[in-house]
């Protein structure tokens, strides 16, 4: 994996987490995909603003590394990342079939401006994980 990847997988990661937390309710048994994997998002980015390393790793399919040992050392340099965030929003959860969706998420830093990242989620079990696979991200113009 490119350095340059790395880095910008982290500081969206980081990004996203410094500017949303969202106080979700654990999922139920009425609970739609939908709701379930927006659950799962806001759980994923409040582990990251937290540092909570454990929460990260069980909230995640991480493509990017092929040993648990390398994500979460990465995992574990999120808590010392300075990256900041002026706004973070979930824009859409969309249903792909039963067990996959995707999250749109936006968000603006100061450095590297307004960025859309389509985040597909996936059903684990019984438990909903992000996928992460170092996709490029689009810059917006807003």
């Amino acid at each position: 994996m490119k350095k340059s990847t790395a880095v910008l997988s982290t500081l969206i990661a980081l990004g996203i987490a410094g500017g949303l937390f969202l106080g979700v309710s654990k999922s139920g048994a009425s609970s739609t995909p939908e709701q379930e994997a927006k659950q799962a998002v806001t759980r994923y980015l409040d582990a990251v603003k937290k540092g909570n390393v454990d929460e990260m790793m069980k909230s995640t399919i991480d493509k990017r590394f092929t040993d648990d040992a390398t994500k979460r050392d990465v995992y574990e340099s999120f808590k010392n990342d300075p990256v900041q965030t002026d706004k973070t929003k979930i824009l859409s959860i969309n249903k792909v079939d039963n067990t996959h969706l995707t999250a749109t998420i936006r968000i603006s830093t100061k450095g590297t401006g307004t960025h859309d990242l389509t985040i597909p989620v996936q059903k684990d079990g019984e438990q909903w994980k992000l996928v992460i696979d170092g996709q490029e991200v689009t810059k917006n113009n807003d």
